[in-house]
């Protein structure tokens, strides 16, 4: 029997189990640094193994798995977040003598990772992009660079997951020079690169975001489109309610001038766009290397990722190119129903809209499943004391 690992047991290390769940011959293994993650629960896991944390303990990770090789030989690694994307992808070459590995070789993949490396390759392949200025780690004065953007401006870090490890928010906003300083203050402590970048205004339904799987031969197996409904939190966060679409041209041209300047990318990335309002241009504002957190959505909708990587890597055979069937709608239930129906930020939507998700006759949900039902009681205990701690919710 194959064998399937899942790296990372968030929202998106389920929706990998899921997908895989009716897949005949995968024994699917669920791996985590945490067993207080939601899918450590969950009943689509055959086995479950605690590993050293992929980022603060990257040699012992990389070691665990080599330890493990000739129990797993063979098996197919598929990473579900960003510390596990960027270990698999620079240690791709010793892995991949033991395993089939879900990821590139990393001087192709951190051109896609890193936001300040991916701010160049959009002005390489001429692909537009808010006006941003890059902060050393630990820089004391204040950037002159800074005079040419205007306000609101987002500041974020290049690598998120560890600024998001570290405060719990994906960056923060600042509307003038005052909170500019104040915020560049508090986060020196980050220790990394940060860059500063003019915000699109806008509502959420202006986002769009495309992912494709790309084989080992180079040719693309899978487009998935979809549009953003929601976001947490609110304005400058991830999807929790949004739908599928057939395509969106505009974006799928823009992100395969990315990948052609890029060069040499296989497997699945996705790429998030913003149309702005004042000059009516579609925007880059981030890529992932990994699967998504809505990743529920391209495979209720026709497209199943970690099926696909299964079939290329593993059975060396894939199926003929499939593309997302538009109107199948993904809901985050805890943080909608938080942030729609308790939060003052749920009064900008009319009853209608907040309920037009729900009534969708097609429709699947990144954290409530009644046939997996322990993953959600996880992920609402969770939740309870980001609550309490942040003044808002973050699961």
């Amino acid at each position: 029997m194959d064998k399937a690992i899942v790296i990372g047991c968030g929202v998106a290390g389920w929706a990998i189990l899921r997908s895989l769940a009716g897949v005949p011959r995968i024994h699917r293994i669920a791996l985590s640094a945490s067993s207080a993650e939601m899918a450590w629960a969950s009943r689509y896991a055959h086995e479950r193994w605690l590993c050293p944390h992929p980022q603060e303990r990257e040699a012992e990770f990389v070691r665990f798995l080599q330890a493990q090789g000739r129990a797993w030989e063979g098996a197919l690694l598929i990473p579900a977040g960003d510390f596990m994307a960027a270990s698999l992808s620079r240690h791709h070459e010793e892995l991949s003598k033991m395993y089939r590995v879900a990821m590139g070789p990393w001087e192709v993949v951190r051109r896609l990772f890193f936001k300040d490396e991916l701010a160049l390759l959009a002005q390489q392949a001429e692909v537009p992009m808010p006006r941003s200025v890059r902060i050393r780690a630990g820089e004391m004065t204040f950037p002159k660079d800074v005079a040419g953007l205007q306000y609101p401006v987002w500041i974020k870090p290049v690598a998120s997951a560890q600024f998001v490890r570290q405060f719990g928010v994906k960056g923060y906003q600042a509307r003038d020079r005052a909170e500019l300083e104040f915020h560049l203050t508090r986060l020196r402590s980050a220790g990394q690169p940060l860059l500063i970048q003019e915000v699109i205004p806008g509502e959420d339904h202006l986002l769009e975001l495309v992912s494709f799987y790309i084989g080992r031969d180079g040719r693309v197996w899978a487009t998935s489109a979809r549009r953003k409904v929601r976001q947490h939190p609110p304005s400058f966060g991830v999807m929790r309610v949004g739908y599928s679409v057939d395509q969106l041209s505009e974006a799928e041209a823009l992100s395969w001038r990315l990948l052609r300047q890029a060069g040499g990318y296989q497997g699945l990335v996705s790429f998030e766009f913003k149309r702005d309002p004042r000059d009516a241009k579609l925007k880059l504002i981030e890529a992932n290397v990994r699967m998504a957190r809505s990743g529920m959505l391209a495979t209720a909708s026709g497209v199943n990722f970690p099926q696909l990587m299964y079939a290329d890597l593993v059975c060396g055979m894939l199926p003929s190119a499939v593309r997302s069937k538009p109107g199948v709608w993904w809901i985050e239930l805890i943080p909608d129903l938080y942030y729609t129906f308790l939060h003052p930020e749920g009064r900008r939507y009319t009853w209608a809209q907040k309920l037009q998700p729900y009534r969708a006759p097609a429709k699947v949900f990144g954290d409530f499943d009644l046939r997996d039902f322990r993953p959600f009681v996880r992920q609402w205990m969770r939740a309870l004391p980001w609550r309490w701690k942040h003044g808002g919710l973050i699961v």
